[in-house]
């Protein structure tokens, strides 16, 4: 989901730029409306469990629910939100394969709330609700960097290299595993494992299809390459 390196190229022709701009349309939308969707069918009962709170006393297990169900919502509304801001890309990746990855490695995660087994522990939930503020908070510290060259797909928007990108090339793919990992635990299920592997092995092919396209697009982006890591620096 994001994108760096260090030159840009010449702005494409005005039939390309017409192409681009209703493909981007097209991405941002299912994205919103599906957001719109979990907005609705989550916000009635968060409010309900937040106004009882008071009354309750604060029961544990019901303040960890708030702040789960509310730290997911957020994590969402920051992935819609700087999707509707973002740039529109100077290149992309050829074929249908690339896209489908992308688009299935961004969707994959909100489907864990649909194989829930059912309401989990209080301590699972707030351990839940930390990991997701923790990948939020990254996630916008990153974000601050990237700004509007955000991308779904393998797309390339405009030169990052500093801040969180100076050692590293995808640095918010680990800031969303992070609160990946939160989704699941609040939402477990026997399939948990499954998606979490797949999302991985998803993710990596992301990272793959996006080097080639930043590469590609980019003259400067071997040389990126050649001095950063992937994901954790100074192993992979």
């Amino acid at each position: 989901m994001d994108g760096s390196t260090s030159a840009v190229p010449t702005r494409p022709p005005r039939s390309s730029v017409t192409e681009t701009r209703a493909y981007d349309l097209a991405l941002r939308l299912p994205l919103s409306l599906f957001y719109l969707y979990m907005l609705y069918m989550n916000a009635p009962a968060l409010v309900e469990r937040a106004i009882a709170l008071p009354a309750d006393g604060y029961p544990l297990l019901s303040v960890a629910q708030v702040a789960a169900r509310l730290s997911f919502l957020l994590f969402i509304s920051l992935i819609v939100g700087v999707t509707l801001m973002r740039r529109r890309p100077v290149a992309k990746s050829p074929g249908v394969g690339a896209r489908l990855v992308a688009f299935s490695g961004a969707w994959l995660p909100l489907v864990l709330p649909l194989f829930s087994d059912g309401e989990a522990s209080a301590a699972a939930l707030l351990i839940s609700a930390a990991l997701i503020m923790i990948g939020n908070v990254l996630s916008l510290w990153t974000l601050l960097w990237l700004g509007r060259s955000f991308s779904i797909m393998a797309e390339a928007r405009r030169p990052v290299m500093g801040g969180p990108y100076a050692r590293i090339r995808h640095p918010l793919y680990v800031c969303e595993m992070i609160a990946i990992v939160g989704i699941a635990i609040q939402y477990f299920s026997i399939y948990a494992p499954v998606l979490l592997a797949a999302q991985v092995a998803l993710q990596l092919s992301r990272m793959h299809h996006e080097e080639r396209v930043l590469a590609a697009a980019f003259p400067d982006y071997a040389a990126y390459m050649s001095r950063t890591n992937r994901l954790i620096p100074g192993l992979y």
